[in-house]
């Protein structure tokens, strides 16, 4: 069976799922992380989670450091790994960075919202997926939902479909438009466009 490596981006999973909010209190921030790990450590299989990474954004850190299992800040012994992304700028900007570097990167699920970090998975092979719908899989409990959902990569052709657009709305109403003028232009009688044939002067008679 193929190894599948999560890289999840933290806050954007925990307040998609609802677990966090906004604007935090002071506190807060670091008890809904927790309940966003400790729910992961109830999800995850035991397989996946050993090749599994939580990236959080840095801001809040309490020490300029990347944070992994054991930690005073996270749940102690965590079957998966939790980044603070301290040496970028941002959660997403770790992501990138371990996808660059990744030896298996086809081998890799991206869990984020953010469809800009979709489309840099996407360069690298990688698969992507919404964090809304990575949640609806965990908590079903189908680790394989969650290794077939995560196989049906798209290629990097059809990826660039897939990114919204207004050109096939506009498209179909110009179709639509062309087919009711080449309605009516069936309608036309064509010899009615045609000029009237100009008769040739007859020429005078010959005089004997």
């Amino acid at each position: 069976m193929a190894r599948l490596y999560l890289l999840i981006d933290g806050y954007n999973l925990m307040l998609c799922g609802g677990s966090g909010r906004a604007v935090f209190e002071r506190g807060s921030l670091q008890q809904s992380r927790n309940r966003l790990l400790n729910s992961l450590r109830n999800w995850l299989d035991g397989d996946i989670a050993a090749d599994a990474c939580v990236v959080f954004d840095a801001g809040g850190a309490p020490r300029a450091e990347i944070r992994q299992r054991g930690d005073s800040d996270v749940p102690p012994d965590l079957p998966f790994k939790v980044i603070f992304a301290t040496s970028r700028p941002t959660a997403d900007d770790e992501i990138e960075y371990r996808l660059k570097h990744h030896s298996s990167p086809r081998q890799v699920l991206v869990v984020s919202s953010d469809h800009q970090l979709h489309r840099v998975a996407a360069r690298r092979g990688a698969c992507c997926m919404d964090s809304e719908h990575f949640l609806e899989l965990i908590e079903s409990g189908s680790s394989q939902a969650l290794r077939a959902a995560s196989a049906r990569r798209p290629s990097r052709k059809t990826g660039s479909k897939q990114q919204p657009s207004e050109k096939p709305a506009v498209l179909k109403e110009f179709m639509e438009h062309f087919a009711d003028v080449y309605e009516e232009f069936q309608q036309i009688d064509i010899e009615s466009l045609q000029p009237p044939r100009r008769q040739k002067p007859r020429g005078r008679p010959r005089q004997k």
